[in-house]
């Protein structure tokens, strides 16, 4: 998941405490803090079924919790962590997901959309140009989303 909280903050203020908690809480781990925004992985140090899941409602609390509306991008699929950093296609197509994501919204790969469609509400289709990608990448936009039980890890 990438996020970008669009608040005037840094990566040691209160906002990014907040969502630092709220990603822990859903079982995840804030892998980078950069300017106003942040990446984060799920199930990668715990193994979750529903790692896709955890993340669309982590997104969805930061939103609600945020002063100014923020953009997440979330993407789905196997990534390589070294020394407790991620990185390659996979992180790039979530960040182009958060940069497409409009104002107070969450956009999701269609990776991730198949994953959690039994348990969300998702808008159309769209295509989304990602650099490294010859043909526009499938997404969604995540509307809400309902976990079967509460989502508490820490």
């Amino acid at each position: 998941m990438c996020g970008d909280i669009v608040a005037p903050t840094t990566a040691a203020g209160p906002g990014f405490d907040r969502c630092a908690a709220i990603v822990a809480r859903c079982g995840g781990t804030v892998d980078t803090f950069t300017g106003d925004g942040f990446r984060a992985w799920f199930g990668a140090r715990t193994r979750l079924a529903d790692h896709a899941l955890c993340a669309c409602m982590a997104a969805l609390e930061i939103q609600s919790t945020l002063e100014h509306p923020g953009r997440f991008g979330v993407n789905s699929g196997d990534v390589v962590i070294d020394e407790n950093r991620s990185a390659g296609h996979l992180l790039d197509v979530a960040r182009k997901m958060q940069v497409a994501a409009p104002s107070g919204g969450v956009l999701l790969s269609n990776a991730t959309a198949l994953l959690v469609a039994d348990k969300a509400v998702l808008g159309p289709l769209l295509l989304i140009d990602v650099k490294g990608d010859d043909n526009p990448v499938p997404a969604r936009r995540l509307l809400s989303a309902q976990a079967d039980r509460r989502l508490n890890y820490g």
